[in-house]
């Protein structure tokens, strides 16, 4: 599968070569064509708290960043396996986070949008 075919919701592992110094396999979750927020185990790049037995693939208490990545130009570079898929995220959590989201002094006021529209319950289902 390719980045680009990932839908909203949608919380996947996968290498990420944006990633500086060297890429690595991280934990993302899809907010649209290409666009992600990486989930990462310190609160150092964003404070919204995911919780290891809602997303029991999760190690540990994970946490969301305020940091949207596009990895469209590197569509044809990653090419993520149907088994990388972790789970969507629930509406629950959906809903927090856009409260989050509006509430952040990181994001600009597009990027606050487009994470608020791609967060919108219902979600695609699981590919």
């Amino acid at each position: 599968m390719k980045i680009r075919e990932m839908q909203r919701g949608q919380i996947w592992w996968f290498l990420t070569p944006q990633m500086r110094p060297c890429p690595k396999v991280k934990c993302n979750l899809c907010i649209g064509s290409s666009q992600f927020l990486t989930i990462n185990t310190s609160d150092r790049y964003g404070k919204f708290k995911l919780d290891k037995t809602e997303y029991p693939f999760l190690s540990h208490d994970s946490y969301i960043g305020d940091i949207i990545f596009d990895f469209s130009g590197e569509d044809e570079e990653i090419e993520v396996d149907n088994k990388q898929f972790r789970q969507i995220i629930s509406d629950k959590t959906a809903i927090q986070l856009i409260d989050y989201v509006k509430k952040s002094r990181v994001l600009t006021p597009v990027n606050k949008d487009i994470v608020i529209a791609a967060l919108t319950p219902p979600f695609p289902p699981p590919p």
